[in-house]
């Protein structure tokens, strides 16, 4: 499998998360990422809690895939989980906030195809 970007990081997904389970990313068909981490940035004034799931093989979200549970992120700051995550094709990250429209996920890392 090839690497893109030539072996470097890049920004696979961005997404605004809503106030119902919103799709960041879905992993293409014959498409691996691998040792990606994830931002979450609060654009708010105010502190709002993110939840975020990683749903192998596109499953429902639950508690059973949840990855972040509804942690809150300060005013206009960012967090960034303490993990790294490598997805295969059909799974799917996704996520909520408790506000709409002010935590933006990015999933940073390396996509194989």
């Amino acid at each position: 499998m090839a690497l893109s970007s030539g072996y470097g990081f890049e920004t696979i997904s961005q997404a605004l998360l809503l106030g119902t389970e919103t799709t960041i990313y879905t992993i293409p068909a014959s498409t691996q990422v691998v040792n990606a981490f994830i931002l979450i940035v609060n654009t708010s004034a105010l502190a709002v809690a993110g939840t975020l799931h990683n749903r192998l093989l596109g499953v429902a979200a639950s508690v059973t895939n949840r990855i972040v549970p509804a942690v809150s992120i300060p005013a206009n700051s960012m967090q960034v989980p303490p993990f790294r995550i490598s997805m295969a094709a059909t799974d799917i990250l996704s996520g909520f906030a408790a506000t709409a429209s002010v935590i933006n996920v990015q999933l940073i890392g390396l996509r194989r195809s």
